[in-house]
């Protein structure tokens, strides 16, 4: 029994050290870009369409502090006049990596949460007032990361924006990791 506990010890050290090797050491740091959809945007805008622009820094193995800025765009039609709207989200927050070196040790899957301000513009096309406004709240969401060679990867993730009229965001990309 003795022997079963030493041996279980030096696996599970094993695989701790090993999953803090397959992915992101102390200090290392990383920039992404990444194409997204999003379910709904405000005021009945339907779905929209963005680009994602993120950087990481690792504090400690496989915790990464973030910032992330995306850009979405939709339109529609509504009552015979086009009507476009813009939201900027900016989010500061933390990624936790978890290596999955029994399934493939290049891929790790994440979770991710933070803060979120959001910059969102509504503008008819017709003649009308457009709105602007700022929106505080926050974000969840996680995703995977599979690394290609040392240095790039392609990712995907989900996230769930927690401002007023909260919406998903899918988004599918690409990480260089400095």
């Amino acid at each position: 029994m003795r022997g079963t506990k030493k041996v279980i010890m030096v696996v599970m050290v094993g695989w701790v050290l090993a999953s803090g090797q397959a992915f992101g050491k102390e200090g290392d740091t990383s920039v992404e870009a990444s194409l997204n959809y999003g379910s709904e945007s405000f005021d009945g805008l339907g779905g929209q369409i963005g680009v994602s622009v993120g950087g990481g820094y690792e504090f400690l193995n496989n915790l990464q502090g973030r910032v992330d800025l995306s850009y979405y765009r939709s339109s529609t039609d509504q009552g015979g006049m086009n009507v476009a709207g813009t939201r900027v989200p900016l989010d500061l927050g933390a990624r936790y990596y978890f290596p999955l070196p029994s399934i493939d040790p290049k891929l790790a899957a994440f979770a991710q949460g933070g803060l979120e301000v959001s910059f969102d513009d509504w503008k008819p096309s017709a003649d009308l007032p457009s709105r602007s406004s700022t929106r505080f709240g926050g974000v969840v969401g996680g995703g995977a990361e599979y690394m290609l060679d040392r240095q790039f990867g392609a990712l995907v993730n989900l996230h769930y924006h927690i401002v007023e009229g909260g919406y998903l965001s899918t988004g599918i990309g690409m990480s260089y990791h400095f």
